[in-house]
């Protein structure tokens, strides 16, 4: 295939790892394909802009179809999150802390295991970058569940 097309039924789906010490991009099928069949994935990705949503119209002709190869946040949604949760000062002090504090505890290990980071990728690194490593990823984990919040109470909000 020369080229990954959307679908909101997709028959296709990726995988960040970790191969030789780099991150790559793994393609797999979701099932069976036929001889000559198009590949297809889920673009998965989330706008703030409703001119963008709307410009993003999706031709998969699945019965599943969702109109849009791009998911709607509304406005402000991921700034909302960044602003109020993660300012400039508490990525800073996310820093410091790491490199003050870079023994790694069980937590951080769990972490580091959850989110893919294992011995591979790590290899070579200073311990302070880590425990950063593992403190950017606590925050990560957060800002998805608190995101995934913010999403479903705008679309509890607009009826959808």
């Amino acid at each position: 295939a020369f080229r990954l097309c959307h679908s909101s039924d997709p028959n296709c789906a990726t995988v960040v790892m970790a191969v030789n010490g780099k991150f790559v991009i793994a393609l797999y099928t979701l099932r069976d394909l036929t001889f000559g069949e198009e590949l297809t994935f889920d673009y998965s990705s989330v706008t703030e802009d409703e001119n963008e949503f709307r410009a993003a119209v999706c031709l998969c002709g699945s019965p599943k179809c969702r109109g849009s190869f791009l998911y709607y946040a509304g406005l402000g949604a991921f700034a909302d999150v960044i602003e109020k949760e993660h300012t400039f000062l508490e990525r800073c002090a996310i820093l410091v802390k790491s490199a003050s504090e870079c023994a790694l505890g069980p937590e951080d290990q769990d972490i580091l295991e959850r989110n893919g980071m294992k011995s591979s990728v790590l290899k070579g690194m200073p311990d302070w970058l880590i425990k950063w490593v593992a403190n950017i990823l606590q925050f990560v984990e957060y800002e998805k569940k608190t995101l995934t919040e913010k999403f479903l109470e705008q679309k509890n909000a607009s009826g959808a």
